[in-house]
């Protein structure tokens, strides 16, 4: 792994790397703060029963738009027949 002085903050602390070294990532300490800031934002929505409700609802809208419509299903087999051949 290159040692860099810019991308000191770790983001994730963990793994290993293909040669068998300890892993993680790394990057700036303001991208870190704002993805680590995110995350946490976002978990704390979920507590709130009616957002909680609402993206159950909405994820529900979004499987019957695409995992059970013919035309998605239509559209995979044909084109995975031209990854096959």
């Amino acid at each position: 792994m290159v040692e860099s002085k810019l991308l000191k903050s770790p983001l994730f602390d963990g793994g290993t790397t293909p040669n068998g070294t300890s892993g993680g990532l790394y990057t700036t300490p303001e991208i870190a703060n704002a993805v680590k800031g995110t995350e946490e934002y976002l978990t704390k929505m979920y507590d709130i029963p009616l957002y909680s409700a609402l993206m159950s609802v909405k994820a529900a809208g979004q499987i019957g738009k695409t995992v059970f419509s013919p035309m998605t299903q239509v559209r995979n087999v044909s084109t995975a027949s031209f990854c096959i051949s």
